[in-house]
């Protein structure tokens, strides 16, 4: 900053360094925020999915019992998983599980090719909820 023969600096320097100093503390506060929310969701894997097939036009692979076991082993409170697949015959839908959770809530969503009984492949889509 220059200053005159007062020794006082102008407005337009003052303004400048006050811009200066709300742009640097905008940017800390909006990676603090960013940082903190990505540490708080659970990450999904959907690993567990692969062993999805179709036997006699239904969805079939996870349970219950295999999504109790994926919470466990990740740590989760409760998960939710939707399966539709599309077959020439119509859509077909497997819903397993509830997500239920007071904590942080994870989703995950995509598309997977799933292996039918008579060696075709189709596209399904999946959804995955977990609070963790």
């Amino acid at each position: 900053m220059r200053l005159d023969k007062r020794g006082e600096a102008g407005i337009m320097e003052a303004m400048v360094a006050m811009m200066v100093a709300t742009i640097a503390l905008t940017a800390f506060l909006g990676v603090m925020v960013l940082t903190a929310a990505e540490e708080n969701e659970p990450q999904i894997s959907v690993s567990f999915l692969d062993a999805l097939s179709i036997e006699g036009g239904e969805v079939v692979g996870i349970d219950e019992i295999t999504l109790q076991n994926e919470c466990a082993r990740r740590g989760y409170q409760s998960m939710a998983v939707k399966i539709t697949a599309r077959l020439p015959a119509g859509p077909v839908t497997l819903d397993v599980g509830e997500a239920i959770g007071d904590g942080p809530m994870g989703f995950a969503s995509g598309t997977m090719n799933i292996v039918c009984d008579d060696g075709t492949t189709v596209v399904a889509t999946y959804e995955v909820v977990a609070f963790a």
